[in-house]
C-alpha cells in the first residue's frame, strides 16, 4: 500500500507540474498574440479622427520631365559656324500636366528643334543671351502646348548642359 500511495503522489505531482507548464505556454502564446495584434494596429491603424492630424493633400506638385536626347545644332556666325549641344529639362505643374507634357513630348522636341535651328552665335555668348535663348524656348513650347491641347503647361526650361565649340 505504501508503493501504492508513492505511485498516486507522484502522479499528482506529474499532473500538477504538466499543467503549470501548459498554463505558462498559453500565458506566453496570449502575451506574444496580444503584442502582435498590438503592433498591427498601431502600424496599420494609425487613422484618427481629429482633423488637425489628417493627411495634407498637396495639389500643386512641379515635375521636371527631362529631354533624354540632346539638341546638336549648329550657331551660325561669320568665318564659320560654331557647334552647339544643350539638354533640357522641362517643369510643369500637377501631375494632369505631367502626363500631358510625357504624351506630347515629340511634339515638343520638335518645337525645340525648330527654334535653335534660327540662332545665332553671338546670340547665345554671354549668360544674357543664354538666359534670353532659354526663354525662347520656353516661349516656343508653350506655343506648341496651346496649339496642341489650348493651355501653356510648361512652366519653365532648364538646361541640364550647355557645350558651345
Amino acid at each position: 500500500m505504501a508503493d501504492n500511495e508513492k505511485d498516486k503522489v507522484e502522479l499528482k505531482l506529474n499532473d500538477d507540474a504538466g499543467k503549470k507548464g501548459k498554463s505558462k505556454l498559453l500565458i506566453i502564446v496570449a502575451v506574444v498574440l496580444l503584442a502582435i495584434g498590438g503592433a498591427a494596429f498601431f502600424f496599420l491603424g494609425k487613422g484618427s479622427s481629429d482633423p488637425s492630424e489628417e493627411e495634407i493633400v498637396v495639389k500643386d506638385v512641379y515635375f521636371f520631365i527631362p529631354i533624354k536626347e540632346p539638341f546638336l545644332f549648329t550657331a551660325t556666325a561669320r568665318p564659320k559656324g560654331h557647334l552647339v549641344q544643350i539638354k533640357l529639362v522641362i517643369e510643369v505643374k500637377g501631375e494632369r500636366n505631367r502626363d500631358l507634357a510625357t504624351h506630347h513630348l515629340p511634339a515638343l522636341k520638335g518645337a525645340v528643334t525648330k527654334y535653335v535651328s534660327d540662332v545665332r552665335f553671338a546670340d547665345i555668348v554671354d549668360s544674357k543671351g543664354k538666359e534670353n535663348f532659354k526663354n525662347g524656348i520656353l516661349k516656343a513650347l508653350q506655343s506648341r502646348m496651346n496649339s496642341l491641347e489650348r493651355e501653356p503647361i510648361i512652366e519653365s526650361v532648364l538646361y541640364d548642359g550647355f557645350i558651345i565649340q
